[in-house]
């Protein structure tokens, strides 16, 4: 178990709370008012479709709770799309705490929920206890680089296009619910088949010189991508899918800085 102190909680209630999300959100809020799912992840897009803010939505029944990184600065930007709506907004106090861990937790006062990205990302509970952290998040940061999955700090804002980053697989949006802000540039990108790049994890050897964002991947002398986010001897990069043989071959020699690296397609990552 770890603290996570770069997530905060917020709540949003009234009879419109489902509403006004769903007009908002990628994902549709629609598994959660039918209580098919106690938590979902999605996006909040631009209205041109670029990356805003990921969060996670957890039904309380009378209440949403929601968990992000950054979360005033979410609750700042929803505010103004409230209009008429029944919703009112509650930022959770200063002693709330946010834990991760790979198991389930034991019983303690607090909300606790399943990632709904990928289970192998564990578990998380949402307490004003304090409770002693038995790991890191190094270590959170370290299975998350070696399935792949990219989070909230990974992502570029006004500038990431969400299904080249897994949000498909990773279930936090949905092609079968009612209009969202965003939403065109999502449908022609997947209805036109314009995915032509995906984020992928890299694996270096322990030990090897120094990989920053922004830096360079090659195959064959030839540039493939960039490096987006760097965790010891893990990455992940986006990646062209047309100059880079992923969808053959299980793992792919790279070279980023003159350090040999590998480019592997984890389990859940559909190409």
């Amino acid at each position: 178990m770890f603290l996570d102190q770069n997530r905060q909680v917020f709540y949003i209630s009234g009879n419109d709370r489902y509403r006004f999300l769903n007009g908002l959100i990628t994902q549709d809020i629609g598994l959660l008012e039918k209580f098919t799912h106690q938590a979902i992840y999605t996006a909040l897009l631009s209205p041109k479709g670029r990356y805003q803010f990921d969060f996670f939505i957890v039904n309380l029944g009378e209440s949403l709770m929601i968990v992000a990184h950054d979360a005033s600065a979410l609750l700042k930007h929803i505010q103004p799309y409230r209009l008429r709506l029944d919703v009112a907004f509650k930022m959770d106090s200063a002693d709330c705490r946010v834990y991760g861990s790979l198991q389930p937790f034991d019983t303690v006062e607090g909300v606790s929920f399943q990632d709904p990205r990928h289970p192998k990302l564990g578990y998380w509970l949402v307490t004003s206890r304090s409770l002693q952290a038995t790991n890191h998040h190094n270590e959170y940061c370290h299975n998350r680089f070696h399935l792949g999955i990219p989070d909230s700090e990974d992502f570029e804002k006004d500038r990431s296009i969400i299904l080249e980053w897994g949000f498909e697989e990773l279930h936090g949006i949905s092609f079968t619910k009612g209009c969202y802000m965003g939403q065109e540039l999502m449908s022609r990108t997947k209805h036109v088949g314009q995915v032509r790049k995906r984020i992928l994890p890299l694996q270096f050897d322990e030990i090897h010189g120094a990989i920053n964002i922004g830096d360079s991947v090659m195959y064959q002398g030839q540039e493939v991508g960039e490096v987006k986010a760097v965790h010891d001897y893990l990455a992940l990069a986006m990646l062209r899918l047309d100059m880079i043989p992923i969808r053959e071959q299980s793992t792919v020699p790279v070279v980023v800085n003159h350090d040999k690296a590998i480019v592997y397609k984890p389990d859940w990552v559909t190409i």
